[in-house]
């Protein structure tokens, strides 16, 4: 399963950092003593949020999806005694729930028309742990180079069926009855110029 802790960055590898363990960080109650040396958030970074909060991508509801909680918004910067080293990132995140696992073809399906209309440019997606699917955009907000990030999680074991007549050649997995859920993410990356592969 992917995990992860809302508004922690969302490095490439095989351990996705997404957002389906809500510790979200809130725009208020933020001291000083609680920010990261040297990190800088971006310009504006409450405007930023706003814009990103409002993005229509937190508006798609796929076919049986439900939200587990509203857009959850965390400013960068922030560590915490558990994450010393892994200040937070300027982001807004959206779990829903699903029926079902959703696969590579759907998710994109869901999301296609919307992505495009929203000016989003696909860039190479981390590797997600074995079951998971994630699709990864970029694009200028504000002129801050911004992510959408994009995955659906299997929550339980998918099941392998035998071919026609029992042959011994395994068919293609099967969707489970168990649940899913789809991590919608919008995060900043101030530091980069621009979006990678769009210079």
């Amino acid at each position: 399963m992917l995990t992860a802790v809302a508004g922690r960055k969302a490095p490439a590898g095989a351990a996705i950092v997404v957002g389906l363990l809500t510790v979200a960080v809130g725009l208020s109650g933020c001291h000083d003593d609680d920010r990261a040396a040297g990190c800088v958030p971006p310009p504006d970074e409450p405007g930023l949020l706003d814009q990103y909060a409002g993005d229509p991508l937190f508006a798609i509801r796929p076919d049986g999806a439900q939200p587990v909680s509203g857009v959850q918004r965390s400013m960068a910067c922030v560590v915490s005694p558990d994450w010393p080293d892994d200040p937070t990132e300027t982001a807004a995140d959206l779990r829903l729930s699903v029926p079902q696992r959703y696969e590579l073809d759907a998710l994109t399906e869901a999301y296609h028309a919307a992505v495009a209309a929203e000016g989003w440019r696909p860039v190479p997606a981390p590797s997600p742990p074995s079951g998971d699917v994630a699709l990864r955009y970029c694009k200028h907000i504000r002129g801050i180079t911004s992510y959408l990030l994009l995955s659906a999680t299997n929550m339980g074991p998918q099941v392998r069926v035998r071919g026609p007549g029992n042959s011994p050649a395994p068919q293609p997995p099967q969707p489970t009855d168990l649940p899913g859920e789809i991590f919608v993410r919008i995060s900043a990356a101030p530091a980069e110029p621009a979006c990678p592969g769009h210079n």
